[in-house]
């Protein structure tokens, strides 16, 4: 479930409101919440579709994004930080 906005979902999770400004830390207290959602904002607005999730049956697998566009599936992972 994302929120309509970043700016809500930090007041929803009570943030400080000095934490944006503070370099990676907002990516390592929320681990990349805000950077999904933000993500998922700009998809639904500019795109105008729904989105979906999806993980493997076993669970060790997973996209954070899947939309269609033009007839063809667009998957799509956001990362907060680098992941080998």
């Amino acid at each position: 479930m994302y929120a309509l906005d970043v700016g809500l979902l930090g007041a929803m999770v009570r943030s400080p409101v000095e934490l944006p400004v503070h370099g990676k830390r907002i990516f390592n207290e929320y681990e990349g919440a805000f950077l999904e959602n933000y993500v998922a904002q700009q998809l639904v607005s500019h795109f105008h579709q729904p989105l979906y999730y999806w993980r493997s049956k076993v669970g060790k697998a997973e996209l954070g994004f899947l939309s269609e566009l033009e007839g063809r599936i667009l998957p799509l992972e956001v990362k907060a930080g680098i992941n080998p």
